[in-house]
């Protein structure tokens, strides 16, 4: 029975060798797809996504807000937030480069065999990566570069990922990330110009809107221009499902009408 179950053991083990063997990374075909995407997914992009979420976590319950002043946006402004995720953030960024280097699938497809190419088959064949979850890694990778205050790295990151994204939404979500590095730059004037880039904002997710609409609120005030400000905070609050935040953009909210007097109120 032993000896059975041993020559058993070897036989599945061979197999599994075979099935992993036919999902190399250098064979672009529907098994390897799903079992470097599956692996991706649920291994080293979860990882690397709860250290991100974890760093973040940090950055908002160590600040600490001063009301007798206009709140700032968002908590990451302050000189503290980098140290105090720094470390969470190198294990995101490590992670994605971990990903992307193991399972990046490049190789392209097998042509079809028979009939002419449809424009759909033209657009699969001509991608550059075709592992769902690299063009996340790049996004996961460049938002951690950008809370370590790396906005270099950060705005490489992206650039090179938007020329390698076909996902919609990743391409949005980049333009407010480009934006946030713009802004901490204090070139608003790009800032802007990434923002008003984004295609068909209004039937995107409410989180993106949200993202978008306080990156908005964050440009204007910082050019005292509260009218518009009070319009994009209040975008930002209507399409935030975050509590954290909707309170505390209601406060600044409250703090930019102030500020601006009648003529802020005037262009609401």
């Amino acid at each position: 029975m032993t000896s059975r179950r041993l020559s058993y053991n070897v036989a599945l083990t061979l197999v599994l060798s075979a099935l992993i063997a036919g999902c190399s990374v250098e064979k672009n075909t529907g098994a390897s797809r799903f079992y470097h995407s599956l692996i991706s997914k649920y291994n080293i992009y979860f990882n690397g996504y709860e250290a991100y979420k974890a760093g973040t976590a940090k950055i908002i319950s160590s600040h600490r807000d001063d009301y007798s002043s206009l709140l700032p946006v968002f908590e990451y402004t302050t000189p503290e937030a980098a140290s105090v995720s720094g470390a969470d953030m190198e294990r995101a960024i490590q992670k994605a480069s971990k990903l992307i280097a193991l399972y990046s699938i490049t190789a392209k497809p097998e042509e079809k065999k028979r009939g002419e190419r449809t424009p759909a088959d033209e657009t699969f064949y001509n991608r550059r990566e075709y592992n769902q979850y690299v063009d996340d890694s790049y996004l996961l990778m460049a938002k951690a570069q950008f809370h370590q205050k790396n906005f270099r790295g950060a705005r490489a990151t992206l650039s090179y990922n938007l020329g390698l994204t076909t996902d919609p939404d990743i391409t949005k979500e980049s333009a407010v990330w480009m934006a946030r590095i713009y802004t901490e730059e204090g070139n608003y004037q790009e800032a802007e110009r990434q923002l008003k880039g984004i295609s068909d904002l209004e039937g995107s997710s409410l989180a993106l809107k949200a993202m978008a609409y306080a990156t908005s609120a964050d440009i204007a005030l910082r050019q005292k221009k509260y009218g518009e400000a009070i319009e994009y905070l209040t975008a930002a609050i209507e399409n935030s499902n975050d509590k954290h935040t909707r309170v505390r953009l209601t406060y600044l909210l409250a703090q930019t009408c102030g500020e601006g007097g009648e003529d802020a109120l005037s262009t609401k």
